[in-house]
């Protein structure tokens, strides 16, 4: 099975699961990869939240 996923000029990103023809295009690039491991049976887990900046702590 293949996924591709494909930034469009105009900001959308484009996925397409290769196996089956499923294709999304969506404004944000974790929702097309939802959608694309979701009609692939897999699980998807959205990557954390990137951490404010600011002092880090030294140990």
């Amino acid at each position: 099975m293949t996924l591709q996923f494909l930034r469009n000029a105009d900001g959308t990103v484009t996925g397409r699961n290769e196996t089956n023809g499923f294709t999304v295009t969506h404004a944000d690039e974790e929702e097309v990869k939802r959608q694309l491991y979701e009609d692939a049976g897999w699980e998807y887990t959205p990557p954390p939240p990137s951490l404010p900046p600011g002092p880090t702590a030294s140990c």
